[in-house]
């Protein structure tokens, strides 16, 4: 099962909501589509490109679904990681699929680590995406996974806040990590 049906089945549910959450999932999807083409743009002309446009589409496709169910699922977030080890080998063979597991370990290893002091700040889909993003930021090297996560973190603590002064969410609301993340790690890849 791939993140694209349940991409679809949000984007056609997104009628149904009322105005404000319909505003809510644009601008989340919107956000990390924009990234993901920025991304894309900053790399232009080489095999990065392709390693930025699917970390692009995988990343846009688990934040919707993040946006909407506040869930992600083990499918997509497993899909996501291989297709990131498998992007990063097919550019540049086993030295970048070394860099993109490293980075998947290591992106795992940060948010089970915040998952286990702070139980309640993420989700375990949380925890699963970042083998996702690990494995896209990876390949680009270490400091991408490393500012990607610290951006995404302080984007979602951003995100609460105006969320909590503009009374849209109260104290103690969830709130979709992933999607932050996303935008995050995509930033990364086209800054550093």
């Amino acid at each position: 099962m791939t993140a694209t049906p349940d991409l679809a089945a949000m984007l056609a549910e997104a009628g149904k909501a009322n105005a404000a959450r319909r505003w809510s999932y644009a601008v989340a999807v919107g956000a990390v589509g924009a990234t993901a083409v920025w991304a894309a743009w900053a790399h232009l002309g080489s095999d990065d490109l392709a390693v930025a446009a699917m970390a692009g589409f995988c990343l846009t496709a688990l934040s919707a679904v993040d946006a909407k169910h506040k869930r992600l699922p083990n499918e997509g977030t497993l899909s996501a990681a291989a297709l990131g080890l498998f992007a990063a080998f097919m550019a540049d063979g086993t030295a970048g699929l070394g860099r993109a597991a490293a980075g998947s370990a290591l992106t795992f290893l940060v948010l089970f680590l915040v998952k286990l002091v702070a139980r309640r700040s993420l989700g375990w889909g949380d925890v699963k995406l970042g083998l996702a993003l690990g494995a896209f930021g990876g390949y680009f090297g270490a400091p991408v996974v490393l500012f990607g996560i610290c951006a995404g973190l302080v984007l979602n603590g951003l995100v609460g806040a105006l969320f909590l002064v503009t009374r849209h969410a109260q104290w103690g609301a969830k709130l979709a990590l992933g999607p932050s993340l996303s935008i995050g790690l995509l930033a990364a890849i086209a800054l550093v």
